[in-house]
């Protein structure tokens, strides 16, 4: 009989090289495994996860670590062990199953229960405690039934596969509404904002209740709402507002070290899950950047701030790619590294420093964590002043010098791991994120770092026109996904509109034409997960809805539609259309749930108006009063003279001259700033299109 060993010691992978010493035989996922699993008639145990997961932690050192554990594993599974982070593609399609089975979202680890032959899952959850709690089976106990149920295989078993098989085919099938013809309106998109409102904490901000993620889509849908003419706007204003600035006060942003958590796990954001990933900041860097030009608030500034230097000092490898997270664990325990003792606090600060903190954050209280204290800010500055009887701008000056001292003293402790993996999609997210805090506040920093990522990638994960998902010990793997492919060129016009650069232009180009010809459904519209050429799985999904991602389909259509109006190329825009309306019935079904391609809609229907400004450094600093005057509410591009690459409509413009499109209609051309400003105001109200009588 084959006799297994653990295999893990040859990943690359972080997340997998924390189980290589592991006494279950842990296999890779691949053809040899999943075909031994058939020969030998075992059912597969699949456990996926990712290296910064406290939870995963867990389940190692509880079960995975247990020889007794093991050796049922062993004796009863092929057990194989996936990095989500590597393999999204595998986890897609897992996490609908537990969505299916379990009618709630997943998490990690998901525990996945195979049929050998058809690697159709039969029992799916996420971790298992080594002993019975709340109902749910002890780990220990569930592997012996899960084996005396597949050893049965009765017909339960056989209607189980046949459910799964049959809802997958539901759940990935296209909405060929190609050859249909179909009025899309904005009627989704006002939908969405009403019912994402009924969902509103009104109270703590944010949605719903606990465990409470920060759910950038939601916020994004909240934000693009304030320019339009929807009678849910001012509501949108001030929870957009609240929550922002509620989110950055509170125990999920790190009040030290700048950087977000990845959930809180109570209503009020105090408490998080302490492992921090590079995408939840990414986002949220990019929609502080953008509510602060609507807002103008200064602690929104101080938010996206404190998240852009986090990610440049603690996520950025020496080549200036960024890592995919931060452990949850240190010292073996959640959250070790973030938390203090009042002792810790008094030895730390003087006296006034401690009177500032100690109202700010409350800490006459009970501590909030076991015997120790996570920050979390209770109180404003006006009532920290009135209490204390100091002035308000020696209350702010005194809590940031206060919270320095924190930082330098919390630097000598045992930091949480980084997984180093350079995740390119991952890298996308932030590179927008700081593209558009560099051009919201003229941080030549934030654009520099945001280019060499990009570098980074075009160099090492950009390989023959192909591009790759991650790289890992000096090579690249895995070829990219949709997600890569979009959220990267997302971020390169976010970046090309902060600060051209030719060779970023041609990237977004080629990438363009990459995701069309490798991931498109020719028949039904829209684009697959994973690109034509991928492995073969029990499905292959098709999505449009957001999570804690935005939907590949819904930034696909936004980037494609934009890049089509730069570009002036007619197939990038239909490649948008047809994901538009492939996904329709889901965006009329539930809006809510549909942010992003919402978003893509809204400017289908309703162009952003595009400002392409051609010459010398006079015409940047027109670009710079545009943005200051209507912020995100237009698209400005400045090209230099020296620029080798052009979009089309630049022809229509001599040196030093200013062009308006509406879609595909340019307006005249404009000498001069005011001229240039004039005609948008008048193309932003509407007057303009009116006078063309459209």
């Amino acid at each position: 009989m084959t006799r297994l060993t653990n295999q893990l010691q040859h990943a690359t992978s972080t997340y997998l090289l924390q189980h290589q010493f592991s006494p279950v035989a842990w296999q890779p996922w691949s053809e040899e495994t999943l075909a031994l699993a058939q020969s030998l008639d075992k059912p597969i145990l699949l456990s996926i996860g990712y290296s910064a997961s406290h939870w995963c932690h867990l389940m190692l050192r509880e079960s995975f670590s247990d020889p007794e554990i093991a050796s049922l594993m062993n004796t009863m599974f092929i057990n194989i062990k996936v990095d989500r982070e590597e393999r999204p593609d595998i986890d897609e399609i897992y996490q609908a199953a537990h969505q299916f089975f379990t009618n709630k979202p997943g998490g990690w680890p998901l525990t996945v229960f195979l049929c050998p032959r058809t690697r159709l899952p039969f029992l799916v959850g996420t971790y298992f405690n080594v002993e019975a709690n709340n109902g749910q089976l002890g780990f220990k106990d569930l592997l012996i039934k899960v084996d005396d149920y597949y050893r049965s295989r009765g017909k339960d078993f056989a209607d189980t596969l046949k459910d799964v098989r049959a809802h997958f085919k539901q759940l990935y099938s296209s909405e060929t509404t190609q050859d249909v013809e179909v009025n899309m309106s904005g009627i989704p998109v006002l939908k969405a904002a009403g019912d994402l409102l009924k969902d509103a904490d009104l109270m703590q901000g944010g949605f719903g209740g606990a465990p409470k993620f920060a759910m950038p889509a939601n916020l994004e849908r909240l934000f693009v709402t304030l320019f339009t003419k929807s009678p849910m706007r001012d509501a949108c204003a001030v929870h957009l507002h609240n929550t922002l600035l509620i989110m950055a006060r509170s125990g999920i942003n790190d009040q030290v070290g700048g950087g977000f958590f990845r959930y809180a796990r109570d209503a009020q954001w105090m408490i998080p899950h302490y492992e921090k990933m590079l995408y939840d900041n990414g986002l949220l860097l990019a929609i502080y950047s953008q509510a602060f030009t609507v807002f103008h608030e200064a602690n929104l500034e101080i938010a996206a701030n404190s998240i852009a230097q986090w990610a440049l000092t603690e996520m950025r490898d020496e080549h200036g790619a960024f890592y995919g997270s931060l452990d949850a664990d240190s010292d073996d325990t959640e959250g070790a590294y973030y938390l203090w003792s009042t002792d810790e606090l008094s030895d730390l600060l003087d006296a006034t420093q401690r009177g500032v903190l100690y109202s700010a954050f409350e800490l006459d209280k009970y501590a909030n964590f076991g015997s120790h204290w996570h920050l979390h800010r209770e109180r404003d500055w006006v009532s920290i002043a009135e209490e204390l009887e100091l002035e308000e701008d020696a209350v702010k000056s005194q809590f940031y010098s206060a919270l320095e001292k924190l930082r330098q003293a919390r630097l000598k402790r045992n930091k949480p791991a980084h997984d180093n993996k350079i995740l390119t999609g991952w890298n996308g997210l932030m590179i927008r994120g700081l593209a558009m805090a560099g051009r919201t506040f003229r941080s030549p920093e934030y654009i520099q770092a945001a280019q060499k990522a990009v570098d980074f990638i075009r160099e090492n994960l950009w390989v023959n026109n192909r591009l790759f998902a991650t790289w890992q010990d000096g090579k690249p793997k895995h070829y990219g996904y949709l997600s890569d492919h979009v959220y990267l060129l997302d971020g390169l016009l976010e970046l090309l509109r902060s600060h051209w650069r030719d060779e970023d232009y041609q990237l977004a180009v080629s990438l363009a034409e990459a995701l069309i010809d490798d991931f498109s459904d020719d028949e039904g519209g829209g684009f697959y997960f994973s690109s034509h050429d991928g492995e073969p799985l029990i499905a292959r999904p098709k999505t449009y809805a957001d999570n804690v991602f935005p939907s590949g389909n819904g930034v696909a259509a936004k980037v494609l539609l934009r890049l089509g109006y730069l570009s002036a190329e007619p197939h990038y825009i239909e490649a948008a259309r047809r994901t538009l309306l492939s996904g329709w019935g889901a965006m009329l079904k539930t809006p809510k749930a549909h942010h992003t391609i919402l978003l893509a809609l809204s400017e289908y229907l309703h162009p952003t108006p595009q400002i392409l400004l051609k010459g010398g450094e006079d015409l940047r600093r027109w670009q710079q009063s545009i943005y200051q005057v209507y912020g995100e509410q237009v698209s400005c591009f400045y090209i230099p003279d020296s620029s080798d690459v052009h979009p089309p409509e630049l022809l229509m413009l001599d040196d030093n001259q200013g062009l308006i499109c509406l879609g595909d209609h340019c307006f005249e051309t404009h000498n001069s700033l005011d001229a240039l400003l004039e005609q948008l105001r008048d193309v932003i109200t509407g007057k303009v299109v009116a006078d063309m009588g459209g």
